[in-house]
């Protein structure tokens, strides 16, 4: 099913409101690189996807098509991902209130929860990539988060990844959910490299960055938000 557009953003100004399928979307026009449209998907929730920085070309075409803002489509036999989206925050909360934060600096209070979704949320419209949220085939349950985050242009995107309730431990999700986004990275947003910091006590983190292909690197220092990690790293190859 393709998605409508519902609007067109361009920086913080909705330049026109439209409804079109993505057939009809054409001749919107801007200079600057920040254009972002808003999708109504299937679930009715809007979300937002960023032409990439790879695509300018189509800021000189002077024409927009869905192809050309690269939305990505992201599937495996058992998982569906989708960009975050408010419909997540119950799901949410409950994992950052939980013991099951705590290698991530929480357990958290309703209030950062709220305010690390929304920071998940605008990644996708700052950077243009970000985390996904995977959901179970046929019910469409959120099951947890897989991507990257970049808060420093100076390093390399950062991977991370979580399993929201402990009952969807153990049945090989976040693997398969791992080796869908490493494709994803190379394939469509050609990264050479990918970073991951984790608590060194995180052993099923640990196995699982091993499992993706990550090399430990010894000799580099944890980061200040999370003082007991380790850093993995990813070259990623075609």
């Amino acid at each position: 099913m393709q998605p409508a557009v519902s609007a067109v953003r361009c920086g913080r100004e909705v330049l026109e409101p439209v409804n079109l399928h993505s057939a009809d979307v054409a001749g919107f026009r801007c200079d600057c690189a920040n254009v972002s449209f808003h999708l109504a998907w299937r679930n009715g929730i809007f979300h937002t996807v960023v032409i990439p920085l790879s695509c300018r070309t189509i800021i000189t075409a002077r024409k927009w098509t869905i192809t050309d803002m690269q939305i990505p489509q992201l599937e495996t036999k058992r998982l569906l991902f989708r960009l975050p989206c408010r419909s997540d925050l119950p799901w949410y909360t409950r994992y950052c209130l939980s013991e099951r934060s705590q290698y991530v600096g929480g357990p958290f209070n309703e209030v950062q929860a709220f305010e690390k979704l929304a920071s998940m949320i605008g990644h996708w419209e700052l950077r243009g990539f970000g985390r996904f949220v995977f959901l179970e085939h046929g019910t469409e349950r959120p099951l947890g988060h897989f991507g990257a985050l970049q808060l420093s242009s100076s390093e390399p995107p950062e991977i991370t990844w979580t399993i929201w309730d402990e009952m969807d431990e153990g049945n090989g999700f976040a693997t398969e959910a791992g080796v869908a986004f490493k494709s994803y990275a190379i394939q469509t947003l050609g990264l050479p490299n990918l970073i991951a910091h984790v608590d060194c006590n995180n052993s099923a983190s640990r196995r699982l960055a091993e499992r993706l292909g990550g090399e430990l690197d010894a000799e580099a220092a944890p980061p200040s938000w999370l003082p007991r990690s380790v850093l993995y790293r990813f070259r990623l190859t075609a």
